[in-house]
Order: structure tokens, then sequence, then C-alpha cells
């Protein structure tokens, strides 16, 4: 039952109007959530599933719902196997979801999808720079994001009007970016460093931690008066291979400090003993 009302929410939304919409939009929405609330009664993922994420995603797509469509198309994608695509079907879904990516809101971790195999039917060819400009966006690299402007102003009508908002997630991401780059117990980060590192005044970084607190993209607190920011959690995200070695570094410092507390500790035990004594 569920496998055939997906079909027909499939047939609805190829019937459109002159303005490329489907002509029963609000018929389809209505028998998404219905179909939806059945599948979600359901104790193990199939066939139904797939189906149905496939035309849950066609429909956000018409709707232009950028976060929805990416949580949609991504789930689909889990369900389906890849073979059953066409190539040229690859391309599409990797494109969209990129532009989704970067256009959904609230859509900050891109964690999935840069590990999704989808992605790879767009390497080495003439698209693969936005799957870059998404790991440059995705690691809060913004002078290495900034070389893709240019091409991603030019791909979509959506994204040359939403550069804003893109560049306001990218200062959320430089920011979460900045603090992961601490150590849990030095991320005392100063306005003025963010402003630089964010490409942004200095009087704007109280919004921007604001945004990425109310987003929990972070945890932590302003100290105004010493224009300084504690954070003390970053939401985990998907790391590139550059972010992994700045972990490692890390851990490895951690550990050298770890090994000349112990060896002071045994160089001192004696001492200390003979002073109990």
């Amino acid at each position: 039952m569920t496998r055939l009302i997906s079909g027909e929410i499939h047939l609805y939304l190829l019937d459109l109007n002159e303005n490329g919409q489907c002509k029963e939009m609000d018929l389809v929405r209505n028998m998404i959530g219905e179909t939806e609330e059945r599948l979600n009664r359901l104790l193990e993922v199939g066939p139904v599933h797939t189906a149905f994420y496939k035309v849950s995603a066609a429909y956000q797509r018409q709707v232009g719902d950028y976060a929805a469509y990416y949580v949609e198309a991504l789930r689909y994608l889990g369900c389906e196997d890849l073979e059953n695509l066409k190539m040229t079907e690859r391309e599409e879904y990797a494109l969209l979801l990129c532009v989704a990516a970067l256009l959904g809101e609230g859509v900050y971790n891109f964690g999935e999808l840069l590990a999704h195999p989808i992605l790879e039917a767009l390497m080495g060819g003439p698209k693969e720079w936005i799957v870059n400009a998404l790991y440059a966006l995705n690691a809060g690299d913004w002078n290495e994001f900034d070389k893709f402007k240019g091409k991603l102003q030019d791909e979509a009508v959506d994204i040359s009007a939403n550069m804003k908002l893109i560049e306001e997630k990218l200062r959320l991401l430089c920011l979460m970016e900045m603090a992961a780059r601490h150590p849990p117990k030095q991320r005392n980060l100063s306005f003025a460093n963010i402003a630089k590192t964010a490409h942004l005044e200095e009087d704007q970084v109280e919004l921007l931690v604001m945004k990425a607190l109310a987003n929990d993209l972070i945890k932590g607190h302003i100290d105004q008066i010493s224009q300084i920011v504690n954070i003390t959690w970053v939401q985990p995200r998907a790391l590139s291979s550059e972010q992994i070695t700045a972990i490692e570094t890390r851990l490895n410092e951690w550990r050298v400090e770890v090994n000349k507390k112990e060896k002071l500790m045994e160089e001192n035990a004696s001492d200390i003993i003979i002073a109990c004594k």
C-alpha cells in the first residue's frame, strides 16, 4: 500500500504547471505526511522506504526546502544501491546535495555527505570543484573557500542570491574550527582573533558567538569586559585529513606533557617518602 502511494506521489510530481511546479502540491504534501507516519511505525527499513524517500526528496526539491532535501536525499541514497542509478543520476544527486549543504538552513554538519560515495560521481569531472568548496566550508577555511566563490555564484541563481547566507555559515564554521584546534582547557578566544579569522568586524563577534550558541554548535560563555570567548564544547563534525592531523598533533603534545609529569613524580617520589618519615 505504502509503495503504491509513493508511486502516486511520483506521478503527481511529474504533472507540472506552467511555472514548473506540481499542480497538486497541497495534496502531495498531505500524502507525504501521512505516508511518513505509516513508515515510522515499521520496525525495519525496506524497499518501501527507498521509494518514499525518493519522492519525498523530489517534493522538497520542488518546494525549495534545501535543508529538508538534504535530509531526504541522504535517506534515499542510504537505502538505494548506487549501482541502480545511472551516472547522470548520481552526478545530479551529488551536485544537488552539495548545493543543499551550502544553502540548507541549519545544516552545519556535512559528515554524512562528505563520507558518501555519491560524491565520487563528481570527482575527476568539471564539477569536482564544488566538492572541494564543501570541504573548505566544512573546515572553516575562509581563504580556501574564497577560491570557489566565483564559480559558486555562476553555478546557480540561488547560490548567487544567498552568498551572504553561505558566508554567515562559513563564519560559524570558522569559529568552530578555531575552538576545535585548541586544547579543551585553552579555548579562550579573543574577539580580535575571531574577527580576523572569520572576516568580520570586532563589534560583530558577539552576535556570531550568540548564533553559534543558539544553534548548539558550541557551548561556553562570553566575557564582554575582557573581550574573550571561552568555549567548553564543540559539536562533533566530519574531519578532513588536515583536521585529523591537527588532532593527532595535539594528542602527541598531551602525551609528552603527561610523560614529563610522570617522570617528575618518579624523580621526586623518594623525596616525598623521606619527608613523610
